[in-house]
């Protein structure tokens, strides 16, 4: 299992080659993207209507993406956005109608079309075989033989305005990380808890965050740790 996510990756771009690809800017897309077309079901516009503050979404943005359905699947090109409140991955058809895919999507790479920022999506529901519990969608953050993870934790709060007949509700997000070890997925409170995890390497692992004052307020403390094991790993 070593080099896990590196093997995972080779095997999407093997398949890509077998697959047929689906290009949104293609006439023929709404032929060939009968997964979209068939198993869609409509967005409701007035879901998250009375959310004043925060979102319920990883990013507002649309951003194009290309996903990995079952058997290796895969379609190219498509708009897409992640509800990580509702679990749910929306879809922009050719007709420029909002859809919720219904069919299980494994992964997802999107593409920030502003800033050419890259990101990598796992669907912990759908990949249950390989480690993961329960449902959400995990961003990876590094890969190697043990593989970090973020997960956008979304808690809505609902308040009473004076003179309002509804409630408005606010959404904030908390960051969280978790490593993938052993096909095992662990959740991480703070950086001291992973050298009991990654116990084979927990005199060298805690020696690390004391040399380099790694606290656990920056996602690159947790980057520069994993990393590190990985590479002692070898």
């Amino acid at each position: 299992m070593k080099y896990f996510f590196a093997f995972f990756l080779l095997l999407f771009f093997i398949s890509g080659r077998a697959q047929r690809v689906v290009d949104v800017d293609n006439p023929s897309y709404n032929n060939a993207s009968l997964f979209f077309v068939e198993d869609g079901v409509p967005y409701s516009l007035g879901k998250y209507v009375r959310v004043v503050e925060g979102t319920p979404f990883f990013n507002e943005r649309w951003m194009r993406a290309t996903l990995i359905l079952s058997k290796w699947r895969r379609i190219d090109s498509i708009l897409v956005r992640i509800d990580m409140l509702a679990n749910e991955l929306h879809y922009i058809d050719k007709k420029g109608n909002i859809l919720v895919a219904s069919t299980p999507v494994s992964e997802a790479f999107l593409t920030d079309s502003l800033t050419n920022e890259k990101f990598h999506f796992i669907n912990a529901e759908v990949n249950s075989g390989l480690g993961f519990t329960g449902k959400g969608w995990y961003q990876m953050i590094s890969g190697g033989p043990t593989v970090l993870l973020k997960m956008y934790e979304k808690v809505v709060s609902e308040n009473t305005t004076i003179g309002k007949s509804t409630k408005e509700q606010t959404i904030a997000t908390f960051p969280k990380y978790a490593v993938l070890h052993n096909k095992k997925l662990y959740e991480i409170k703070k950086i001291s808890n992973i050298p009991g995890i990654l116990d084979d390497k927990k005199i060298e692992l805690e020696n690390y965050i004391r040399t380099n004052k790694l606290n656990g307020k920056k996602e690159g403390d947790y980057v520069d740790l994993v990393t590190y094991y990985n590479r002692s790993a070898n």
